[in-house]
């Protein structure tokens, strides 16, 4: 069976990608069908086929499923169901559209943005709900099962799209009474995000998850690792240095955020917080205290201008944007979750190594806008075509005696009154009368020059001739004058 075929087939459900792999399981994303065009993608989490015939490891396999199905919170990722084909063990997960907080981080780096000190509590609160749902959840007869996740990191608390907070990956999570338990002596998890007594190899409880969780909000608040050492030199600090205070990493660090950073980095456990429910009140009072917008309506808007393209696309039919480069994310992609000091390794598939099937994709708004511009550059082209014509082609354009308003036809001409001459001074010039427009000829207007007793007609302004002149005719008494 091809694993990346889209056709493959696990039991009900259709293999669409392979997200990953570990050193245990390898992780698909998948489509499940049922009747009435019932469709859902899922994640699926299957036992390695070189494993499938060992007894331990499949034992193993299906105490990680028990344990993953029992969890019912917001928080955290749902398991859907707990099957086996062709001799695979597998369980198939809740789907998540969103980032992980190792990818978000970066993503912030590459555009040089701090990460926003409200979405940073908001994620905080987020995980420590969920933890702290899962190390108070009891069996049926009311125990304490003693749930510890045992690998709260970036990698493993996805923020999605619509401003949710999963904590994924209860793969390694440990329980008080499962039926199989880790190799003595061994320690597994990420190695800079442990807590002293996880490296210690000593007994866990709720309280190491605490040291993880204040491990990824200082890494946020401050934007700078904590323990970005090698993995000898990174246990060393952790069990036997104090971690700086957040203020000297990052200047304005809230005073209370920073006291509660240090009591959840106490490599003492019984100085750190009892429960991740005491970490999250006090978280609360600081959000409250700061005027803090902590919403998941904040957080889906922090996601959005962070990557905006892929969130453009929660409108639409998640099964029409199945792309590895969008943010489709899916539980399991586990990325050094299963490497340890224990021996174990991880071969996780990289997304562009990974088969792509992409679909039709409907035309972006963007360009669907840009029509009406495109008409409207081109009437202003247009306009402006028109306007160098009439400027620079003046023989095209008619006489502007033929451009003129219709009026009523003017007054026949009457005989001009007869003019008295007056004795001219000699201290002041002649004056010049102006005789009536109608006894002057089409197209001209005469004045008349009294002197001395005679009266002289002046010379007609004259008329400035088109540049090709027309053809003299004959006036026409009906023609009107011109302005």
């Amino acid at each position: 069976m091809v694993a990346s075929s889209p056709a493959a087939m696990l039991g009900k459900y259709e293999l669409v990608r392979r997200i990953g792999q570990g050193g245990m399981s390898e992780v698909f994303l998948a489509r499940a069908r049922s009747i009435g065009g019932f469709e859902r993608l899922v994640v699926i989490k299957r036992l390695l086929p070189k494993l499938a015939a060992d007894a331990a490891f499949v034992r193993m396999f299906l105490d990680e499923a028990r344990i993953a199905a029992q969890l019912h919170h917001g928080n955290i990722v749902q398991v859907h169901d707990v099957d086996s084909a062709d001799g695979a063990v597998f369980y198939a997960m809740e789907y998540l559209r969103g980032h992980d907080l190792h990818h978000i981080s970066a993503a912030l780096r590459a555009s040089a943005r701090p990460f926003p000190l409200d979405q940073a509590i908001a994620i905080a609160l987020a995980s420590c709900a969920g933890l702290h749902y899962a190390h108070q959840l009891t069996d049926a007869g009311g125990e304490l099962l003693g749930l510890v996740h045992r690998d709260v990191s970036p990698h493993n608390i996805v923020v999605t799209f619509d401003g949710g907070v999963k904590i994924i990956d209860f793969g390694i999570a440990k329980i008080a009474g499962a039926r199989t338990e880790t190799q003595s002596g061994t320690v597994r998890g990420k190695v800079r995000y442990m807590s002293p007594e996880q490296v210690l190899a000593q007994p866990l409880d709720g309280r190491s998850d605490i040291f993880a969780t204040a491990i990824v909000l200082y890494e946020l608040v401050t934007g700078v690792r904590l323990f970005d050492l090698g993995d000898y030199d990174a246990l060393h600090a952790i069990v036997y240095t104090d971690a700086a205070p957040a203020s000297s990493v990052m200047p304005g660090v809230p005073r209370e955020l920073e006291r509660i950073l240090a009591r959840g980095l106490a490599r003492d456990r019984a100085a750190r917080y009892p429960s991740a429910l005491e970490m999250q009140l006090e978280l609360q009072t600081l959000a409250r205290e700061r005027g803090l917008d902590v919403s998941g309506l904040a957080l889906a808007h922090f996601m959005a201008s962070v990557f905006p393209e892929e969130a453009s696309q929660t409108t639409r039919p998640v099964l029409e944007t199945l792309r590895v480069d969008t943010g489709l994310w899916a539980l399991g992609a586990e990325d050094e979750s299963d490497l340890g000091l224990d021996g174990e390794t991880t071969a996780a598939a990289r997304p562009g190594a990974l088969e792509t099937h992409t679909l039709p994709q409907p035309a972006p708004a963007t360009a669907r806008r840009r029509w009406p511009l495109v008409i409207a550059g081109l009437c202003a082209v247009a306009a402006v075509a028109a306007i160098a014509w009439w400027q620079l082609a003046p023989a095209a354009r008619p006489p502007a005696a033929a451009i003129v308003a219709p009026a009523a036809p003017p007054p026949p001409p009457a005989k001009p009154a007869p003019v008295t001459a007056a004795p001219a001074s000699p201290a002041s010039p002649a004056p010049i009368v102006e005789a009536h427009p109608a006894a002057a000829p089409p197209r001209t207007r005469a004045t008349a020059t009294v002197t001395a007793g005679k009266r002289k007609p002046s010379k007609p302004a004259p008329v400035p001739a088109p540049e090709k002149p027309a053809p003299p005719r004959a006036h026409d008494p009906d023609e009107l004058m011109p302005y």
